[in-house]
């Protein structure tokens, strides 16, 4: 029954802000360009602030592990090349692959993560899923960069896939926080203040804009390619990666901090980036709507089967 609570307790509100956005949507009281225009905000302000808040308020240098580094990188590189082999056999439409791609695998563990490691250990024993997230955020958005510009594109551009990812404000903002954090720089208040308050706006917009683009013609057409995410993101990858984490040693905070890395539903910033790169962003903003509210089941069920190996 505490597991179930946990699972209301994290995705419940996320699935109540994205009715909020398709409220708003049906009486109309912000236009489909209007949620666009609000999405860049999330992009470039929200998700940049949640990241660069949560990596220069931690003591990273206490959790330095580089076993527990490399196998983070290393799976999540190993199951990007997976994906880049098994998409395109399943997926005709090479504009759709890279959107398919990052949804089953980019984790929500900024936004989701944080919030379920706080509910199980508590405020005070979040470091390690902080110092994991310092590690998946960069990577995951090199790899949906990569991914969503090799398949809209036809070609391997590399000059303009190093050229977005040095332009990514989400990954400005990571290597930001990481030079501050572990270089000792004290920023003063009147910075750390709005960076925290744009930070604590992020989440709620992020998924009432989300809500807002959302529309039942085009879930039901992608039925097939939404189940077959779900599948992967929040049932096979947990199920394979985690078991293969705990069976190479890890345990306590890292093994639930790599096993939420894995079982948390697709990254929301999935979405504005599929719409920075001009992909289908309808079906890059539904992974994320169906994941996040699949997840409640799923997560639940891990926590009760596999939480006493944690």
């Amino acid at each position: 029954m505490e597991q179930l609570s946990l699972s209301v307790s994290v995705v419940l509100p996320l699935l109540i802000m994205m009715a909020v956005g398709v409220l708003l949507r049906v009486l109309k009281v912000i236009s489909s360009d209007g949620f666009l225009q609000m999405n860049r905000i999330v992009f470039n302000i929200g998700i940049p602030a949640l990241v660069f808040n949560s990596i220069v308020t931690s003591d990273l240098a206490a959790v330095s592990d580089l076993k527990f580094t490399l196998w983070n990188i290393g799976s999540i590189t190993v199951m990007f090349l997976i994906l880049l082999l098994i998409v395109p056999l399943c997926e005709k439409d090479p504009k759709r692959r890279g959107v398919i791609i990052q949804g089953m695998l980019r984790s929500n563990d900024a936004v989701f993560g944080l919030a379920v490691a706080q509910a199980i250990l508590g405020a005070d024993h979040l470091v390690t899923m902080t110092y994991a997230i310092a590690i998946t955020v960069p990577l995951f958005n090199g790899i949906g960069v990569i991914a969503l510009e090799l398949f809209r594109s036809g070609k391997i551009n590399v000059w303009r896939i190093l050229l977005n990812l040095i332009k990514n404000p989400i990954i400005i903002a990571t290597l930001l926080g990481l030079l501050i954090n572990l270089t000792g720089v004290t920023l003063p208040n009147i910075i750390l203040k709005p960076v925290k308050m744009f930070s604590q706006m992020c989440t709620p917009l992020a998924f009432i804009v989300l809500g807002g683009v959302l529309t039942l013609k085009s879930t039901l057409a992608n039925r097939g390619t939404l189940a077959l995410s779900v599948l992967v993101k929040l049932i096979v990858i947990p199920l394979v990666a985690g078991g293969l984490s705990y069976l190479v040693g890890f345990r306590g905070e890292q093994l639930l901090a790599l096993f939420i890395i894995y079982a948390a539903p697709t990254a929301m910033s999935s979405f504005p980036l599929a719409c920075a790169l001009d992909c289908d962003h309808e079906l890059a903003g539904e992974i994320v709507a169906v994941t996040t509210a699949f997840s409640l089941p799923t997560i639940f069920i891990f926590l009760t089967l596999f939480g006493g190996l944690i």
